[in-house]
């Protein structure tokens, strides 16, 4: 009798590790999920900054050629 209770035993300990292992194989998908959804979140936000700061500088330079247009031919018109 000691043998199958010792192979209950192994059982249940084997079953209990299949049990950890995935439960650990879960969490890992759920971190990894999670650092997937941050890259793209850091990624969405770097562009959003790079696409504001491109509008400011083109608004800038619209600016600047305006005033520029203004200063040169404006007194040829007038």
């Amino acid at each position: 009798m000691q043998v199958q209770e010792r192979q209950d035993q192994l059982n249940e300990a084997w079953n209990l590790l299949l049990e950890q292992i995935e439960a650990r194989d879960q969490k890992l998908f759920g971190a990894g999920e999670i650092h997937r959804f941050n890259r793209d979140v850091e990624d969405a936000l770097t562009r959003i900054q790079v696409l504001g700061q491109s509008h400011t500088v083109m608004a800038c330079l619209v600016d600047s050629k305006i005033e520029l247009l203004f200063t040169n031919y404006l007194p040829l018109i007038t």
